[in-house]
């Protein structure tokens, strides 16, 4: 690893520090929804060391990596997409290469980070060299289901970690019983369609109305439940410097 990487690898872990002033504890439960390849799972596994963390991620290359990174049995893999239907869901899987690759990332078999349960629309203007030739059914859940099956009745999230590439409308449909016991819901978004019907921050905002806006970071956007009291603080922009976001 280069200087340059370790540099970045130590701000974002530095930065992500600011998620045990809002979380107010040191064994959340975390759900991070579109894990990928398990990048940003490392880091939350050395921050909170006593983390419950249940991911979910679909696309079977991000998944094999993500098994690679060997984590405990205090982080748990969900094979499926989160949504609004139990069963199946039509995936639309990514392909291609940027220039300029971080040596850090692993696209031997293809790119893997835009994948979507939404059709892509404006991506494929925004990102010509991302291509999405192949569209195939995925296992998906609702978290309604999900946290029915899986969690005790009065267990509360602590965080529930968002990248989902346009379907955000689509996990908090199938989560409206769920959305009460969620303390924080840090997510992406984007205010221009790339994918079919992909909300923007106006439209999240209207749907999330018992939470409040705590932080904007360039394309991510921390809410906070308003029956919890109001922290003032404000997330650093260096929180997380992906160099592919919104791809």
């Amino acid at each position: 690893m280069g200087i340059r990487s370790r540099v970045s690898e130590r701000i974002q872990q530095l930065n992500m520090v600011e998620f045990r002033y809002f979380l107010g504890v040191s064994n959340p439960l975390i759900l991070e929804i579109g894990a990928n390849d398990g990048s940003s799972t490392e880091k939350f596994t050395r921050i909170f060391p006593e983390a419950k963390i249940h991911c979910f991620e679909p696309d079977a290359r991000a998944i094999s990596l993500f098994h690679k990174k060997a984590f405990s049995d205090r982080v748990q893999l969900n094979t499926c997409a989160v949504c609004a239907t139990d069963g199946h869901v039509s995936f639309f899987a990514s392909g291609g290469a940027p220039e300029n690759v971080s040596e850090e990332i692993d696209i031997s078999d293809g790119w893997h980070y835009s994948g979507s349960i939404k059709e892509p629309t404006g991506h494929l203007t925004a990102h010509e060299w991302c291509k999405f030739s192949e569209a195939f059914e995925i296992p998906s859940t609702r978290l309604d289901t999900w946290v029915n099956e899986n969690l005790h009745q009065d267990e509360r999230i602590d965080l529930i970690w968002m990248d989902v590439q346009g379907a955000e409308a689509d996990v908090f449909e199938g989560a409206e019983n769920t959305l009460s016991r969620v303390n924080y819901i840090f997510t992406e978004y984007s205010d221009r369609e790339l994918y079919k019907d992909q909300p923007n921050l106006s439209k999240i905002k209207s749907i999330l109305t018992e939470f409040r806006v705590v932080a904007i970071i360039g394309g991510d956007v921390l809410f906070q439940n308003k029956s919890l009291p109001e922290k003032k603080r404000s997330l650093s922009r260096l929180l997380f410097p992906r160099e592919f976001v919104h791809q």
